[in-house]
């Protein structure tokens, strides 16, 4: 194998991890988007949930 084939491959490998991080990122990101937006309607929903334990009191 020359020297060209082989970087070529390495090149090929770098370029295939890099895809493959590219994706996992894009799907945590999209996780902690989902994460953040359910942790959001949690807490409006404590502060309901508090309103109508102060009202009941």
């Amino acid at each position: 194998m020359t020297d060209n084939t082989t970087e070529s491959l390495v090149q090929a490998d770098i370029n295939d991890v890099l895809d493959n991080m590219s994706a996992r990122n894009a799907t945590l990101t999209r996780e902690l988007a989902i994460s953040q937006a359910q942790a959001t309607a949690l807490q409006r929903r404590v502060k309901e949930l508090e309103a109508q334990l102060a009202e009941a009191k």
